[in-house]
């Protein structure tokens, strides 16, 4: 039974803290929409705006949930963290980022443009 609650304040912990961040940073940003965002020049292409708190509540939700697994399963923290070496955990991300789509494309248009 204490297992089972220390995993369950685990999870509570892991869900809270980052939708508390996401509050946190909505009572910066809100006030902000209507100050200048509304005035931008977007694209056609643009989401509405109604969407964006849904998206970042699932995506911290998501973040949450992640945190828990390897927090459950005790997967020690990396390079940054860890070795408190940010140095290393730079190296790091410049090898692990071009696996990714996104990282080939930041990485070709610096190889092009720079």
């Amino acid at each position: 039974m204490l297992l089972t609650m220390q995993r369950g304040y685990k999870l509570l912990i892991a869900l809270v803290l980052p939708q508390s961040a996401g509050l946190i940073g909505s009572l910066f940003t809100f006030p902000a929409i209507g100050a200048w965002y509304q005035y931008l020049n977007k694209p056609s292409f643009s989401p509405p705006n109604w969407i964006f708190g849904p998206v970042w509540s699932t995506l911290y939700l998501m973040m949450g949930i992640a945190w828990y697994l390897a927090w459950k399963k005790g997967v020690k923290p990396g390079l940054f963290f860890g070795l408190r070496n940010p140095g290393l955990a730079f190296g790091e991300i410049m090898i692990l980022w071009p696996k990714r789509p996104a990282g080939r494309l930041v990485a070709g248009a610096v190889f092009i443009l720079g």
